[in-house]
């Protein structure tokens, strides 16, 4: 009975250790991801608060940048919509390089050579950034300010649309419903508009377009490729920036200085600085949503 015990125990032991040989290092990670997870019972609780703040801060800084924008290109007669865009990409490129320099933030690495990663990845996302702000801040000198926001209620819609098709993500009946009501409210505050014009819907619908492409790239580039926000504003933010100024210099400084208005450029130069400063708050924050 004795040697057959120590048999049975032997026997026991052999198997465990042959089960632990077997398991794979994915197997342990999960394990380990899964042991974290119930570890941490309050990251999800972290997470839903940073997901508000976040929320809040792009609501309230949208709004103020609105205004802000509104007051350069349409009340002060500065037609330059595409400069006024890239302020905002401008001050964000500057603060995520400065904390990078200084040690206070680190970012990603890329995984591919520097050429291929600024045409392949980030251009595109410059390029689709800078329709969507020259087209916004473009259509505040046909349409008012309230209308605009009105009809970028219907954006959600046309993004989840783009998202279906391209099969990034699943969309929910209960968000398809929303969706419509959306962009049912545009279509009718667009109906009782009375100082409406077709080149200022056009100007607006363009803008809608070239966001709802901005957004997709940005969630893949977060979300697919596993980057941060301030990866983000490191890598992509200089890739806004010069797509609005290439703009700028092609398109509107030509015309400012054939009226005489670079005075204008040096009035407005504090609301410029402000649109940017502001513009941190509107680059990083929708990052942080999108993530």
């Amino acid at each position: 009975v004795k040697q057959a015990g120590q048999d049975k125990m032997r026997d026991s032991c052999t198997s465990a250790m042959s089960a632990m040989s077997a398991m794979s290092p994915s197997g342990v990670s999960k394990v380990d991801s899964m042991a974290s997870m119930m570890s941490t019972p309050g990251s999800r609780l972290r997470r839903r608060c940073l997901a508000f703040g976040a929320i809040l801060a792009y609501v309230t800084s949208g709004l103020t940048i609105v205004v802000i924008n509104k007051c350069i290109v349409r009340d002060s007669g500065l037609h330059a919509p595409a400069l006024v865009s890239s302020t905002g990409a401008l001050f964000t490129a500057a603060l995520t390089r400065i904390l990078v320099a200084i040690g206070k933030v680190h970012v990603k690495q890329v995984d591919c050579r520097p050429w291929e990663f600024a045409f392949r990845r980030a251009l595109p996302v410059g390029v689709f950034a800078a329709g969507s702000l020259c087209f916004g801040n473009m259509s505040y000198i046909y349409l008012d300010a309230g209308f605009v926001q009105m009809l970028k209620a219907g954006t959600p819609a046309l993004l989840l649309f783009v998202l279906l098709v391209l099969r990034i993500e699943k969309i929910s009946p209960l968000g398809g419903v929303l969706a419509l009501c959306m962009v049912s409210g545009s279509t009718l505050a667009t109906l009782q508009q009375p100082h409406a014009t077709l080149l200022g819907l056009l100007v607006q619908l363009a803008s809608m377009f070239c966001e709802v492409l901005q957004c997709t790239a940005v969630q893949f580039f977060l979300q697919q490729l596993g980057f941060e926000a301030w990866d983000a504003g490191y890598y992509l933010a200089p890739a806004i920036a010069s797509c609005c100024l290439v703009i700028s210099l092609v398109l509107e400084w030509p015309r400012i200085i054939a009226d005489q208005k670079v005075w204008l450029l040096f009035n407005q130069l504090p609301l410029l600085c402000l649109s940017g400063a502001v513009g941190i708050v509107v680059n990083l924050s929708s990052l942080l949503v999108i993530k």
